[in-house]
């Protein structure tokens, strides 16, 4: 499997976010125009661009502490689900910290191997 120098992780970081909001601009802009699949299939594909972002981050992180599983990583880098699930886990989280219950931040603590909504998961990458 391929290792990634730092630079590398960074510019391809970099090139995710850029493609990201480059295709949720023009998802907004076929949605103002009403045409909705064409704006929700950029919109997935944007998506998609943030998830590798945030998987190039990780990666770094991991690569620092010399902690990474490159075939994992590759598996998971080429995968659409993979991908997309970063996105939506991050949106999950965002609306377990946006609501008062914590009955439900407690559960996803805890199927995340956790104990209380402040604890530090491990990664598993």
């Amino acid at each position: 499997m391929k290792k990634l120098l730092m630079k590398e992780i960074e510019f391809g970081r970099e090139k995710a976010l850029k493609n990201a909001n480059a295709l949720i601009e023009d998802a907004d802009i076929l949605f103002k125009l009403k045409r909705y699949p064409r704006s929700f299939a950029l919109a997935c594909l944007g998506y998609e661009e943030l998830g590798k972002s945030m998987m190039l981050v990780s990666v770094g992180v991991k690569s620092r502490l010399g902690h990474v599983n490159w075939k994992k990583f590759w598996h998971r880098y080429n995968n659409h689900k993979e991908k997309t699930k970063n996105i939506l886990g991050l949106d999950y989280l965002d609306y377990l910290v946006s609501t008062k219950g914590t009955s439900e931040k407690r559960s996803f603590c805890h199927s995340l191997g956790g104990g209380n909504p402040g604890f530090k998961a491990k990664n598993k990458l």
